[in-house]
């Protein structure tokens, strides 16, 4: 690692919340992010391309080629992601953008605003999978809420994505959906029933209880699961 990068990591706020790489806040309004070599994410990444039939382990430096190709598919669909100010060996050094997490958002948003959200998301996500692109790790965090929404975290995208590997990104987005407050008015406004395949719809649940127990260990979340279970239920 250069000399520069390492002074600016050592007075850098780390992102507790991730979950596979080394992520830094910067003095400078930029995030640092330091790919490890063997994520457990890349494994359960490469199960999935199993099913898809389009096997490829996400070694570091395929992740980081996917995160520089991935968000020009994304600028090309007229979406926002934070620019790559630098690059050095497993490590790259981004734009910080304005605004919280999806997750954080929907915690915290009236349900017009879920709504609102929910809609700008299914319009948008169709329009990259006509591109043939899939994010496969598309959790609701993943995203950036601000003036408008920004798709960060592209390192196990496809640009080559099949209908199985499409079917992924509803399944890990209805999955970290759950896992929020206002999943009935994301849902109405996502369109769901126009748009979800069902089953990716009843998988989410059993992912997003698994993500909830294993990962988060949240009793807070489970609560919110076992909420959007009984809204489908109900209806």
């Amino acid at each position: 690692m250069d000399k520069r990068l390492e002074e600016k990591i050592e007075e850098s706020d780390r992102d507790d919340e991730g979950l596979t790489n080394e992520v830094y806040f910067t003095e400078d309004d930029t995030v640092i992010k330091i790919y490890s070599k063997y994520p457990l994410t890349s494994f359960y990444v490469a199960f999935i391309d199993v099913l898809a039939l389009k096997f490829r382990y996400m070694t570091r430096s395929r992740r980081i080629s996917n995160e520089i190709e991935v968000k020009k598919e994304v600028k090309a669909a007229g979406l926002n992601a934070p620019e790559i100010i630098y690059e050095s060996g497993e490590i790259l050094e981004f734009e910080m953008l304005e605004g919280v997490s999806g997750y954080n958002y929907l915690e915290s948003c009236e349900a017009e605003q879920a709504q609102k959200f929910g809609e700008k998301v299914g319009e948008f996500l169709p329009v990259l999978h006509s591109r043939g692109v899939a994010l496969k790790d598309f959790r609701v965090s993943n995203m950036i809420v601000g003036d408008e929404i920004a798709l960060i975290d592209h390192e196990y995208s496809a640009v080559d994505a099949n209908r199985v590997l499409k079917w992924f990104d509803y399944l890990t987005l209805f999955s970290s959906i759950r896992q929020t407050c206002r999943y009935v008015e994301f849902k109405t406004g996502f369109n769901e029933e126009a748009i979800v395949p069902k089953t990716a719809l009843f998988a989410s649940v059993v992912t997003s209880f698994a993500h909830a127990l294993i990962l988060e260990q949240s009793p807070g979340r489970l609560k919110k699961i076992i909420y959007s279970v009984k809204s489908d239920l109900n209806r």
